[in-house]
């Protein structure tokens, strides 16, 4: 009997390349959001300790014009950590969306195995005929022999 050969093998082989592939492209937009994540933070840090510098610089005393300087910094920040804060939604649903394709593949991958496993049964029901008839002729054979 011939060799089992699954007949969506090579199917099956780019479904699994297309899956390490959408997993290489998650981790790196995961890597992304961590770093965006990290600058997000490291900002709102900065504006936390220049406004803690600012109110102790007032209470010994802060000319106007410094005031101003600091006002206009703290808003710099501020915009800063909207713009990262919106490019982080973004690349959210990016995440997402990646990990719903991520999903699929794998879903895919999985149906297709359990078709393979069907077919390999079939394969080994077909090969345990064929050796029962093998067996039943050889027997038969040898019967008429005597």
């Amino acid at each position: 009997m011939k060799k089992f050969a699954f007949t969506l093998e090579k199917v099956l082989s780019f479904h699994e390349q297309e899956l390490d592939v959408k997993k290489q492209e998650l981790s790196v937009l995961q890597a992304s959001l961590k770093s965006l994540d990290k600058e997000i933070q490291r900002l709102k840090l900065e504006l936390i300790k220049s406004s803690q510098e600012m109110s102790r610089s007032m209470t010994t005393g802060l000319a106007a014009s410094d005031i101003v300087v600091y006002q206009t910094y703290f808003r710099s920040l501020e915009q800063k950590i909207k713009l990262l804060t919106q490019q982080r939604s973004e690349m959210m649903k990016k995440v997402e969306e990646k990990k719903d394709s991520v999903i699929q593949t794998n879903q895919d991958i999985s149906g297709l195995e359990k078709l393979r496993e069907k077919q390999f049964q079939v394969y080994q029901a077909s090969c345990r005929k064929q050796q029962e008839l093998e067996i039943e002729e050889f027997v038969s054979k040898g019967i008429q022999v005597s």
